[in-house]
């Protein structure tokens, strides 16, 4: 399977890409080093092969990525981190994406508190997610956090990781994980069973997100339920803003 998604790729495969040393992040689903590509400084994410190669649903995890790759090609908004193409690294058999570099990360910025205008950053991703959510059927990003915004050198905010996010959501579902993101950041109906998501998904996420770029923090919720004051052998369910008041 890995052979045809490459032939699947093959239009998006980029020519005269330069591999540096130079380490610009890492995460869980691989890391990602500065390349060049036409004299320019690009950003590479290179992912772990054994994500996709070692498990019982090696061809549709495959064909997943390469639809969201095709996906994300065709996606072109100021707020959207721009994916340029593909490029194989020698001895891999999965593609490196190649995106547009950014120097900034907004989680870095957070912790440094070097953020000057918060308004315009979040209206920047509001914006993004706009465009997203206005396509027809709607893109859902599924993981809107500070780690998967990155801002430009003159403080513009663009979302990164599309590719990733639905991906990710396949390989949890191969581990029986039904989040679709990070469970501190979901809304309500996405722990019932059989959650069915919408682009409001994405919008209580951004909320969350603003939370964090006002406080400093990441608003950590408590449990949904607690036990009810008239009856401890009873559990009473908690309100969404309750369980993340705490925080702010």
């Amino acid at each position: 399977m890995a052979v045809q998604l490459r032939v699947k790729l093959q239009p998006h495969v980029l020519r005269r890409v330069r591999e540096t040393t130079r380490e610009l992040g890492r995460g869980s689903y691989g890391v990602v080093i500065e390349l060049r590509f036409n004299g320019n400084q690009c950003a590479g994410k290179k992912l772990r092969d054994f994500h996709f190669l070692a498990t019982s649903t090696e061809d549709r995890l495959l064909s997943k990525f390469g639809d969201e790759v095709i996906l994300h090609s065709q996606l072109h908004h100021p707020n959207i981190v721009r994916l340029l193409g593909v490029h194989y690294c020698t001895g891999s058999q999965l593609p490196m994406l190649v995106m547009e570099y950014l120097p900034h990360a907004l989680l870095q910025l957070i912790e440094r508190r070097g953020i000057i205008n918060k308004e315009a950053i979040l209206l920047d991703v509001a914006n993004g997610l706009d465009y997203l959510h206005a396509k027809r059927p709607p893109i859902i990003h599924h993981n809107i956090k500070a780690s998967n915004v990155l801002v430009t050198v003159d403080y513009k905010a663009k979302i990164t990781d599309l590719s990733m996010s639905k991906l990710g959501d396949a390989l949890k579902e191969h581990n029986y994980n039904t989040f679709p993101g990070n469970p501190y950041l979901m809304p309500p109906e996405a722990f019932v069973h059989n959650p069915v998501y919408s682009e409001k998904l994405d919008v209580f996420s951004f909320g969350c997100l603003i939370l964090h770029m006002l406080t400093g923090n990441v608003i950590v919720p408590t449990d949904q339920y607690k036990p009810s004051p008239q009856d401890r052998n009873s559990f009473i369910k908690v309100s969404e803003w309750d369980r993340r008041a705490g925080s702010i």
